[in-house]
């Protein structure tokens, strides 16, 4: 995205795109296997025929999702890209200004307040939004201080607990304002996303501890996978980890599987079909 950075259509496809696609058939073919199988009990043709049109249409595991969406946006990277180069930032502005109102702001109105509005942006992907916004903060055009960055993490977070304790409660909606496009997420990944920025400096490539660069080798096969180790949890031990009244033992879950995750993501970089992937 930074117009410093250069990515050539050869490296988009041939790395970044090949990349996200294969993790696409190959992973979100196999959970669509696994559910299916989970429903009939029995192999065959059917099962894996459909399976894979589940693949093709997004009915993987929800956790997919972010593959779909992540392969999407590296589609149209090339245009945000030539926009940031070329164009003045006061066009750059209007972007992110255009795009926050139809892909956030609007979004949550039409909800709340059960209407449609007439007028649509045909380019309709939050996530362009959010890259553009990223380029906004990136190149110092937002001055947010790491101590507003922190506030704004203070305050959001506990607001998003309460709202999460509201719903169960009392069944409140709060199911839009936990969406992607909501303003909540979006001012809230403003703050995270300054902070880090803010704070980059104190940790140079050299200082950076092991263990963080060992999960930032394996950390998209822990996202990839995880959701396996949850699955087996759930249907195969019947485990479910949104009943465990302690919270000792939801920790407990919670750092098994991570622990399985990292293992298996390592196990995986190991196997030559699949460490391109990984």
């Amino acid at each position: 995205m930074p117009p410093v950075k250069e990515l050539p259509l050869k490296k988009l496809l041939g790395r970044y795109l090949l990349k996200y696609g294969l993790a696409i058939v190959v992973f979100g073919w196999v959970f669509a296997t696994i559910e299916r199988y989970f429903v009939s009990k029995k192999l065959s043709i059917d099962l894996f025929t459909g399976s894979f049109m589940d693949m093709l249409i997004g009915k993987s595991w929800d956790h997919m999702w972010y593959m779909y969406a992540l392969f999407g946006t590296m589609l149209v990277v090339p245009i945000l890209r030539l926009i940031t180069k070329h164009c003045q930032k006061s066009y750059i502005y209007y972007f992110v200004v255009v795009f926050g109102l139809f892909l956030t702001i609007i979004p949550i109105g039409e909800h709340y307040l059960q209407f449609k509005l007439g007028v649509a942006l045909p380019f309709n992907s939050v996530y362009c939004f959010y890259m553009l916004l990223g380029y906004w903060i990136d190149h110092k055009d937002i001055l947010i201080s790491k101590k507003i960055s922190a506030g704004i993490m203070a305050v959001l977070f506990p607001v998003i607990i309460v709202l999460t304790v509201l719903q169960q409660i009392y069944q409140f909606d709060t199911e839009v304002l936990f969406a992607y496009f909501s303003p909540i997420i979006d001012v809230l990944s403003v703050g995270i996303f300054s902070f880090f920025r803010n704070t980059e400096h104190l940790l140079s490539a050299k200082e950076t501890p092991a263990f963080v660069k060992f999960l930032g080798k394996y950390s998209f096969g822990v996202y990839i996978i995880h959701m396996f180790w949850i699955n087996i949890a759930y249907k195969l031990l019947k485990i479910d980890p949104f009943q465990i009244n302690a919270i000792a033992g939801f920790f407990i879950l919670w750092i098994v599987i991570s622990l399985l995750s990292v293992l298996t993501s390592w196990v995986m970089k190991h196997i030559p079909l699949l460490k391109k992937i990984v």
